[in-house]
């Protein structure tokens, strides 16, 4: 190899070293322009789902409000009740109606439509027209009226017999309308009718002869103003499903028959520009320390990680179980008592308490050592005869409790008592001697002995001491309200 191509050789790894840094620069650019549009669009996507949740919200509970009152004002009204006379006094409910709907219910335009769909009185804002026929919602009052007729007698066959009987008052103010979104005389808001359905002072409904009260109410602009102001919406407006642009603020109202009918629509900015400039510099500067950092902060992490789940493994075992024998400790078997308490099981469960007898003398013969060999031994034998028919816990020095979940019969409970103080019994090997000890327990049942954790406790507690006072090594149940108690020496 020549002078000139020993030269050439070191200068092509260097070009080669900063093309692969180049390169490294400019697929970390493009990484970051792809972040920053999927994190925008995510961004936008999710905003544009808060809106639409919190907007669909706003509509549907100003939708019931409306419904809500003007199911009150047709069943509650006495001037309705007067269309089911022979001669209906047409004054008297007109003075009814223009007291109440457009102050108390919110209820700008008022007809009632008789059976022949003949529009009977009108009023506008709380004021009575001549001619009913000149109010806005008057063309759409007949047909509407009678999907509320049909609607009604959709609602009629699905509730029991004799529904009505002294419920009336109670009845769900928003069952019996039907509504649809319309824009009347300039304002957006909710055409409803509901058959006359007045209910007499014996608490029953007067169903008459198929008049139906139609009204409109306008969007309560305060509730969607606040709404507005909390999103930020940006140029919020309602359209005409015909005049709406598509785009991607924009929300849907549909009509009776779930047709969309009108739109609710905002400007959304598009927020990758601000996002890629606060990015970018940032990008730009870790770029140079990304390399070196990465390897070092991987490796910390994954030591930090395994470390972290060692110590939240050994905590979590800590905070439910007997650091000397394994088994549940008293926070646990707590838990596992208020759940079954809660759960209530048809079958009932029982708690057994069970003292070691003989234990201190071990403790003060041999030492501390032999006691917890003692503790660890029965520990392990206790947990083996009871398995998966309930939880066995150590609460204290030498005192365990077991909550048994199956076979819940004195008689069953009887044998598995005895069969655990047997196992207490066997000798445990100890440095060349055999330490014996021996066991009594108290044995009560849920719900018969008691229904609360304190009183099923206590009266296992209870009929322990009785086990003790009967010459140890016994297992004892709680009696029952009304009949006498089981003892068995082991």
């Amino acid at each position: 190899m020549d002078s000139e191509s020993r030269r050439a050789h070191p200068d092509r790894l260097k070009r080669d070293i900063y093309v692969a840094a180049g390169l490294t620069v400019a697929a970390f650019v493009v990484a970051l322009f792809f972040i920053v549009d999927r994190a925008s669009n995510v961004a936008n996507g999710l905003a544009l789902d808060d809106d639409f949740n919190l907007l669909t919200a706003e509509l549907a509970d100003q939708r019931h409000n409306a419904e809500y009152y003007m199911n009150e004002g047709t069943t509650t009204l006495d001037g309705f009740m007067t269309l089911n006379r022979r001669q209906p006094d047409m004054g008297y409910m007109a003075d009814e109606l223009k007291r109440w709907m457009a102050n108390s219910y919110g209820l700008q335009q008022v007809v009632v439509v008789d059976a022949d769909g003949s529009i009977r009185l009108g009023l506008k804002d709380g004021v009575e027209l001549e001619d009913p026929a000149s109010l806005d919602i008057a063309p759409l009052a007949a047909p509407l009226a009678e999907k509320a007729r049909d609607y009604f007698r959709q609602v009629l066959r699905s509730l029991p017999e004799h529904w009505e009987d002294g419920n009336a008052a109670q009845n769900v103010r928003d069952r019996y309308v039907v509504s649809d979104p319309v824009w009347i005389d300039g304002q957006f808001g909710f055409l409803m009718a509901q058959q006359v359905l007045p209910w007499n002072y014996d608490g029953k409904f007067d169903f008459g002869d198929g008049h139906v009260h139609v009204a409109f109410r306008n969007l309560d602009q305060g509730g969607i103003e606040d709404a507005v102001q909390r999103l930020d919406l940006a140029n919020f407006r309602i359209s005409k499903i015909e005049d709406a642009p598509d785009q991607a603020a924009r929300l849907d109202v549909t009509n009776l028959v779930g047709e969309p009918a009108y739109a609710l629509l905002w400007d959304k900015p598009d927020p990758r520009t601000p996002i890629l400039l606060a990015v970018l510099p940032l990008g730009v500067a870790l770029i140079c320390a990304i390399t070196a950092l990465l390897a070092i902060m991987l490796r910390r992490y994954r030591m930090a990680l395994h470390e972290l789940a060692d110590s939240e493994e050994r905590n979590r075992r800590m905070a439910n179980h007997d650091a000397l024998t394994g088994l549940a400790n008293r926070a646990q078997f707590d838990a596992r008592l208020d759940w079954l308490i809660e759960r209530a099981p048809r079958e009932g469960f029982a708690v057994m308490c069970i003292d070691l007898d003989k234990f201190k003398a071990v403790n003060d013969t041999y030492g501390h050592h032999a006691g917890d060999a003692v503790l660890v031994a029965a520990a392990d034998r206790f947990a083996e005869r009871i398995g998966d028919k309930g939880l066995v816990a150590r609460v204290g020095g030498d005192e365990f409790v077991v909550l048994v979940s199956s076979g819940i019969d004195p008689l069953v409970l009887k044998m598995l008592g005895e069969c655990l103080i047997a196992d207490a019994t066997i000798p445990v090997a100890f440095e060349g001697v055999d330490l014996q000890i021996g066991a009594s327990i108290g044995v009560s049942i849920w719900p018969a002995n008691g229904r609360t954790a304190k009183d099923i406790i206590n009266a296992a507690d209870q009929v322990l001491y009785d086990s003790k006072r009967a010459g140890r090594g016994r297992c004892t149940l709680a009696e029952p309200p009304d009949a006498g108690g089981v003892t068995a020496a082991a």
